[in-house]
C-alpha cells in the first residue's frame, strides 16, 4: 500500500442530505495498478455506521461526483475500483459513512490518485527475412510477470493500415511466423503485450522482413530446329542458385494457354514430335530447393521446331518411248540423298496399284508396263535421316496401241 494524503481543493460534494454525526472515513490508503485504484481504511465500530459511499469524479477537473460504490457493511475495509479506468490518468474521490437510513456523512477531504502509465512492450524484437511465402519474428519475453499474451500487428506499404494478425499466448513465448504472404515483398510487424487485466501494452519498435523472391526467369536458352522429330532445349543456371529442378510448360499457340508438360533436373530437355518441321511453344520456370516456383507469366516464350521436310524433286519428263516410261527429275535440296518414285497403274475407274521403287539416280526407265493402261508418277525425295518430302503432282502416260482382232 501507498500512503496519499488528501487535498483541500473541494471539488462539488454530492448533492445530498448530510448526517453531520457520522464520524468522517480517514486514514485510507491507496494503491493504483493501469486500470484500478484499491482502497484500504480503518473500518469504523460506531453503530449508526450501516456503510460506505465512494465516490469518484469523471476528470481530475472539478466536475461532478458519482457513486462508483456503496459498501453496505461497517466492518468492511477494502474496495477495488475498476470501472473504466485507464492507464496514467488521474481520478478524484471521496469516500464518507451513511447511516441506516442511507443518509451520508460529511466529508472534507478529496483523494487524487494517478493510474499506473501504460507498460512498453518488449524490449527486444528482431527478425528472419528471406524466407519462402512466409516472415520470422523472434522477441525477448517481458520481464513484467502481470504480460500473459502477445498480440502481432501487421502492414504493408500498400496497406498502411495496421491490423492485429494473431495473439500468442503465454509470457514465456518468443516467436511467431506469419505464413501464406506473398514473394519478394515487405511486411511491416510490431508486437504489443496484453496483461491478465487485458490491458494493451504501447507497441513494439516497427520492424520490416522482406520474404524471399521467386525465382529469377531463364534467359539463355537455346533451341533446336534441325532434329529429325525432336526440339532440343538447353539453358545455363545463370543466377539460380539453389535451383533443383525446372518445369517445361507448352502450348500449340505463341500467346495461347501454357500446361505443364514435363520436368526435369538437368539443363537441357529433349521433346519428340510425330511430325516433320512441327513447331512448339514452351516456357520454362525454375523450381529451388523451398519449391517456389519463378513466374509463368513472365517467362520467355520459346520457339522449336522438329527438321522441315525436304524438298521435293522437279520433275522434268514422263514419256514413253519404245514400249517404256522414262522418267526424268532434278534434284532441288542438297539434304536428298535418295529419291522414291510412286507407280499407280489404273485398274478401274476407283482403285490403283500403287507400287515404290527406291532409287539413288534421278531418272528411271519402267519397262513393266501394258499397252492401253494408264500409268501415273510422281517422285519424293528422302534425306540422310529418312524424312519424305512431298511428293510431286502426278503426270499421267498410256502406251495407245491398237488391238488387232
Amino acid at each position: 500500500m501507498i500512503w496519499i494524503s488528501g487535498c483541500n481543493n473541494n471539488p462539488t460534494p454530492p448533492k445530498q442530505k448530510e448526517d453531520p454525526s457520522l464520524p468522517i472515513v480517514s486514514n485510507i490508503k491507496i494503491l493504483s495498478t493501469m486500470n484500478k485504484i484499491a482502497f484500504e481504511w480503518l473500518p469504523m465500530e460506531q453503530t449508526e455506521v450501516k456503510g460506505y459511499y465512494i465516490y469518484r469524479n469523471r476528470d481530475n477537473n472539478n466536475s461532478k461526483f458519482y457513486k462508483v460504490a456503496t459498501i453496505n457493511d461497517r466492518y468492511a475495509s477494502h474496495f477495488v475500483d475498476a470501472l473504466k479506468l485507464y492507464p496514467n490518468k488521474s481520478y478524484n474521490y471521496k469516500m464518507v459513512a451513511y447511516n441506516k437510513n442511507g443518509m451520508p456523512g460529511p466529508s472534507n477531504q478529496t483523494y487524487t490518485v494517478t493510474t499506473q502509465p501504460l507498460i512498453d512492450s518488449v524490449v527486444w524484437i528482431d527478425k528472419v527475412g528471406h524466407l519462402p511465402h512466409r516472415t520470422k519474428l523472434l522477441w525477448r519475453p517481458h520481464s513484467d510477470l502481470s504480460v500473459s499474451s502477445y498480440i502481432v500487428e501487421r502492414n504493408s506499404f500498400s496497406k498502411p493500415k495496421w491490423v492485429k494478425i494473431a495473439k500468442i499466448n503465454y509470457r514465456l513465448s518468443a516467436e511467431f511466423i506469419d505464413q501464406n504472404l506473398d514473394s519478394n515483398r515487405i511486411y511491416r510487424y510490431r508486437l504489443r503485450a496484453v496483461t491478465y487485466d487485458n490491458i494493451i501494452s504501447k507497441p513494439s519498435k516497427i520492424i520490416e522482413v522482406l520474404t524471399k523472391k521467386l525465382p529469377s526467369n531463364i534467359i539463355n536458352v537455346k533451341v533446336s530446329n534441325n532434329l529429325p522429330r525432336e526440339i532440343r532445349l538447353d539453358w545455363s543456371e545463370d543466377t539460380l542458385k539453389d535451383a533443383k529442378k525446372y518445369k517445361i510448360y507448352i502450348s500449340k499457340q505463341y500467346e495461347g494457354g501454357y500446361y505443364f508438360y514435363r520436368e526435369t533436373k538437368d539443363l537441357t530437355f529433349l521433346d519428340s514430335t510425330r511430325g516433320d518441321g512441327e513447331k512448339r511453344f514452351y516456357k520454362i520456370t525454375a523450381v529451388d530447393n523451398d519449391n517456389l516456383e519463378g513466374s509463368l507469366d513472365s517467362a520467355r516464350i520459346i520457339i522449336g521446331r522438329s527438321l522441315i521436310k525436304p524438298k521435293p524433286p522437279i520433275l522434268r519428263s514422263v514419256k514413253i518411248k519404245n514400249s517404256k516410261v522414262v522418267i526424268k527429275f532434278e534434284n532441288d535440296d542438297p539434304r536428298s540423298v535418295k529419291y522414291i518414285i510412286i507407280k499407280k497403274t489404273k485398274i478401274n475407274w476407283v482403285k490403283n496399284k500403287i507400287q515404290r521403287i527406291k532409287l539413288r539416280k534421278t531418272s528411271y526407265i519402267d519397262s513393266d508396263i501394258l499397252p492401253n493402261i494408264e500409268y501415273s508418277y510422281a517422285v519424293k525425295s528422302v534425306d540422310k535421316n529418312g524424312i519424305p518430302s512431298k511428293e510431286t503432282n502426278f503426270i499421267n502416260v498410256i502406251d495407245k496401241k491398237e488391238v488387232i482382232k
